[in-house]
């Protein structure tokens, strides 16, 4: 899947730790390309009221934590465009493991 965004995107990123782990690597590559990081907010209840660093070259971005999206928007009215990520979805994935292919004594 591809994602279109041009000047105007303004990001709001649902999700905890793999919220923030995210907003890092967007502002590496913001960095290293010379452009503006266009985080605004994160949503995650169990945070909310405290603020997120996020390194973006030499100086820390602090991105505020909201409880809801409601909240958010509120607060940022420019927000167009929203992140979901969720570490279950990420720990699901690192578990799974494919069945066993087992050969039975008739296969040639």
């Amino acid at each position: 899947m591809s994602i279109v965004a041009n000047k105007e995107t303004r990001v709001v990123i649902q999700g905890g730790p793999a919220g923030v782990n995210a907003a890092r690597r967007m502002a590496e590559f913001c960095h290293l390309t010379r452009q503006p990081l266009h985080v605004l907010a994160f949503v995650f209840p169990p945070d909310a009221g405290k603020t997120a660093e996020v390194p973006f070259g030499s100086e820390l971005v602090s991105i505020p934590i909201f409880k809801t999206m409601a909240e958010a928007t509120a607060a940022f009215p420019a927000l167009n465009t929203t992140l979901i990520l969720s570490d279950r979805i990420a720990r699901l994935k690192r578990r799974w493991k494919p069945w066993p292919i087992r050969r039975s004594s008739w296969s040639r």
